[in-house]
């Protein structure tokens, strides 16, 4: 599954890869983080208050539908006190680190496959990192104006728990994946994991 033996192009590849999705992330992610009240496109700042707000007055002080999800806020408070970051940069790390965490995952995963049919590097990069950024069309956007409702979101920049989900979400899909193959066990460690992810 997510193992393989070590070689030289396989970490060539993959320390490229990294690198382009850093250029692909840092504007979108920084961008975000940087966000102002007044930018109702990012939920970024929301979350922000919502950390603060947790971290100074308790889980009485948030809605009880931002205690239910509440990974982001609590990742936030971690790294001000432990790193004292600000929130902001900390919710720019934060989003950097999932989002190219995400690109990693897809990599351990598509890379013999891609290695074995003879894909070239740069075909392979684009294949991957299309993965992580594709969405739907929004044809129907400069009808209706509604860029986001109505589309199954994929892809989303603006919302910070989502980009927190979304590696722990292809984890999951890729265990699901071999928990169906008739070609590949899943290991005791590997189930375990699989349930870890879930709660995350």
């Amino acid at each position: 599954m997510l193992r393989h033996t070590f070689d030289k192009e396989k970490f060539f590849f993959g320390f490229l890869l990294i690198l382009l999705a850093l250029l692909l992330y840092v504007p979108t992610s920084y961008s975000h983080s940087y966000a102002r009240p007044a930018d109702a496109l990012s939920d970024f700042y929301q979350h922000m208050r919502w950390a603060i707000s947790l971290q100074k007055h308790g889980a009485d002080s948030i809605p009880a539908f931002v205690l239910a999800h509440s990974g982001w806020e609590v990742l936030l408070i971690f790294m001000n006190n432990w790193f004292g970051v600000s929130y902001n940069f900390a919710g720019f790390i934060g989003a950097l680190f999932f989002s190219v965490l995400a690109v990693f995952i897809l990599f351990l995963w598509f890379y013999p496959t891609l290695h074995e049919t003879g894909q070239t590097v740069w075909s392979s990069a684009v294949i991957i990192l299309g993965a992580c950024i594709a969405a739907p069309v929004s044809l129907l956007w400069p009808l209706d104006k509604l860029l986001y409702l109505g589309y199954i979101g994929i892809t989303s920049y603006h919302s910070p728990t989502m980009l927190f989900l979304k590696p722990f979400a292809i984890l999951q899909f890729v265990y699901a994946y071999h928990c169906f193959s008739d070609t590949y066990k899943l290991k005791v460690w590997q189930i375990i994991a699989a349930a870890l992810v879930a709660v995350l």
